[in-house]
């Protein structure tokens, strides 16, 4: 019988951060630990086959939730900053990836595994 849990990840993660913000909520001294990491997300966006739609995906809804959302646009990357009072988070999506006509990917590179000597 396996005791894996078999529930969609977002259902799991969501219980997780529930988890969690009870923790917070309920010691602060933990709190005190948590508050950089959990005060400032930042990172690439974890695009998946189209990146603006993507993008855009994460700005509306956050702005449908009450977020203050920020849009910078540089050469190299599209910047989202989003204000949710004592909780920052900044995704972004580089110039590459939301070109409207990028080139297709390269192929994928299948590595040589089998009959080389040391």
């Amino acid at each position: 019988m396996s005791t894996a849990d078999e529930r969609p990840v977002h259902v799991r993660r969501a219980e997780a951060l529930r988890k969690l913000a009870d923790l917070i909520e309920n010691d602060p001294a933990f709190d005190e630990l948590v508050v950089f990491p959990l005060t400032y997300f930042h990172s690439p966006l974890n695009a998946r086959d189209d990146a603006r739609a993507d993008l855009q995906l994460y700005v509306k809804t956050l702005t449908e939730a009450g977020a203050v959302v920020e849009i910078d646009n540089t050469p190299d990357r599209c910047e989202v900053r989003v204000d949710l009072g004592p909780l920052q988070m900044k995704a972004w999506a580089f110039a590459h990836q939301l070109a409207v006509d990028a080139p297709p990917p390269p192929p994928k590179y299948e590595p040589i595994t089998q009959g080389l000597t040391s």
